[in-house]
């Protein structure tokens, strides 16, 4: 497997409650994962739940600029700042709502493309590297 897909993995409180990524090092995995072969990428697709805005919300949209505490904790803290953190992407889809992030993207995963992906009605994507 040279390929990690992640829809919109969630916020702080996704990451702490009970989940895998506090009973197992997710951060030093994927960097293992990322360091052991160059063809291996991570791509990680955020949308409103991965951003972790400040919570000035109404029912549209949360202004304000996204923190991504809980990837940055729990899955790139071991990526940052390595010389194989080229191989991770993160597409973020300002304010996109969970379940859109995957309906309107689950194509790259059987169509993988070398840029973020893109979908009508959905935000032009920022790119960028943990």
């Amino acid at each position: 497997m040279h390929r990690i897909v992640l829809f919109d993995p969630g916020n702080t409180t996704d990451f702490t409650n009970g989940s895998c990524d506090t009973h197992y090092n997710i951060n030093a995995l994927l960097a293992n994962w990322l360091r052991s072969n160059t063809s291996n990428q991570l791509w990680v697709l955020t949308g409103l739940n991965s951003e972790e805005k400040p919570r000035r919300c109404n029912w549209v949209t949360c202004q304000g600029r996204a923190t991504f505490h809980g990837l940055w904790t729990y899955h790139f803290a071991g990526i940052w700042n390595q010389p194989f953190a080229g191989q991770a992407t993160v597409c973020d889809y300002n304010n996109l709502g969970h379940q859109a992030t995957l309906s309107d993207f689950a194509s790259i995963v059987q169509h993988p493309q070398s840029t973020c992906p893109t979908a009508a009605g959905a935000p032009s994507p920022t790119a960028w590297h943990p």
